[in-house]
């Protein structure tokens, strides 16, 4: 990573540094254009901050850092909201190059509000990485002074100190490689050249050999410290291990962070594709339910007109059965008057009872009065419907019917034992809602009604 300005050398812009740029904005892109991602495009804008520091681009890192910010105070992600305050806080770290461009403290506010989020949220990996950041700018204030202000120099010490301490509790992997480059800064701003040399060679002596990074570093601060101490001998010889390990490191790092980025893109473009295909799947159902429901509605349909048709078959079947007993019966004097008494109340009849009276009629035969009845039942609903249809009372219907029978008003009121009075009233009620005006166009009309 590069270091604040008298540190270890800035790392070199290369081509493949602008590929990674280039997935980490075709991520941030394709976040951006659906719902929901906002929070993955706010940590492709970090990612994109880290690149443009890498490679020396501090205003894109800015604006970049700004962007991440605003979308993490929106999204109320502290995690993404620290990585762009550490991003702004670098910017500040590394811009200044004489003491009138320096941005110390400016980078001071940024990281102290980024370590509060970062010890609230238990984060100790970036409260390591900011305790150090912090003893740069201390570090950073103190590359102007000469000599150098002690209680600056005490600060860093301190921060550095701390963060040291606590990545060693919390045995964070690779430590001494966050420390060391800070560590070395410290040490020679101090005055402390053979404490730095010590420091470097035994990272050496801990480094594998494909840690190229921290071979570059510690062969870097090597030529550095000797050539302080008048070894040009050495300084050269380290020199040349510096250059061999900045060159595998650089292609090193481009690769990773080409693998990083097209991993990630990748895995955000088959979530897209993941997220389309459930959309598809789900418009696949409804449309199956919708065709389910319509097919649902026409058997529903057909079965009730199945059933009308069942029951006015079953009526007629009734109705024709009911003409035949009775045209068998038309020689017989005496089968009027049993019709007449067998049917007299048929109306306020219960099903039951009913189904009894024409079993009486039919001479015991049980399966025609069923049948009779079933149709006598029918009959009388439908004339309770007509009547109810066009408001006529079960005392108004019954005046009608006795009307159609050929009773006079008179007759009518010591039938039902009422005054003629109440009968007439009744009958001017029946001409209003039936809209006729006498007692001959009242029986037509109930009679083409179905109500007499």
């Amino acid at each position: 990573m590069r270091q604040a300005a008298g540190g270890s050398p800035p790392e070199r812009p290369v081509q493949e540094y602008e590929t990674a740029a280039q997935y980490a904005l075709q991520a941030q892109e394709l976040a951006l254009k659906q719902d929901g991602l906002e929070a993955k495009a706010a940590e492709a804008l970090c990612e994109l901050t880290t690149i443009d520091l890498m490679t020396w681009r501090d205003s894109q890192a800015w604006e970049h850092a700004g962007q991440a910010e605003k979308m993490a105070r929106g999204l109320g992600r502290e995690d993404i909201l620290t990585k762009a305050l550490i991003g702004k806080g670098k910017v500040c770290l590394f811009s200044g190059i004489t003491a009138e461009e320096a941005r110390d403290d400016e980078a001071l506010t940024y990281f102290e509000e980024a370590l509060a989020i970062a010890e609230r949220i238990g984060d100790v990996q970036t409260r390591v990485d900011i305790l150090c950041d912090i003893a740069q700018v201390y570090i950073n204030k103190n590359r102007f002074n000469n000599p150098i202000d002690p209680e600056l120099y005490k600060a860093a010490g301190e921060y550095l100190s701390r963060g040291e301490s606590l990545g060693q509790r919390g045995k964070l992997p690779r430590l001494n490689e966050k420390i060391f480059p800070i560590q070395i800064r410290y040490l020679r701003q101090g005055g402390r050249i053979q404490e730095a040399i010590d420091c470097c060679n035994h990272m050496l002596s801990i480094t594998s050999e494909k840690e190229y990074l921290q071979q570059e570093q510690s062969y870097y601060q090597l030529v550095m410290l000797h050539a302080s101490q008048g070894d040009a001998k050495k300084a050269a010889e380290y020199h040349q291990q510096y250059v061999y390990a900045n060159e595998h490191y650089m292609k090193q790092k481009a690769d990773n962070l080409i693998q990083e980025m097209e991993t990630r893109f990748e895995a955000q473009e088959k979530e897209r594709k993941l997220e389309q295909r459930r959309i598809q799947i789900i418009l696949l159902l409804v449309a199956v339910l919708l065709l389910l429901g319509m097919i649902l509605t026409v058997i529903l349909k057909n079965r009730q007109i199945r059933r009308q048709n069942d029951a006015l078959a079953q009526a007629n079947d009734s109705k024709d059965k009911l003409l035949t007993f009775i045209s068998r019966d038309l020689t017989n004097p005496d089968f009027s008057q049993n019709v007449q008494q067998a049917v007299k109340g048929f109306g306020a009849m219960s099903e039951e009872e009913l189904q009894q009276r024409c079993t009486q009629l039919m001479e015991g035969s049980d399966n025609l009065g069923q049948e009779v009845a079933g149709y006598m039942q029918r009959l009388i609903q439908e004339r309770k419907k007509a009547g109810a249809k066009i408001g006529l009372t079960a005392r108004e219907l019954e005046i009608v019917r006795l009307s159609s029978d050929g009773l006079s008003p008179t007759e009518i009121a010591e039938k039902l034992h009422i005054s003629i009075h109440t009968v007439n009233n009744h009958k001017q009620n029946i001409y209003a809602k039936m809209e006729v005006k006498s007692n001959a166009e009242m029986i037509r009309a109930a009679s083409s009604l179905g109500l007499v």
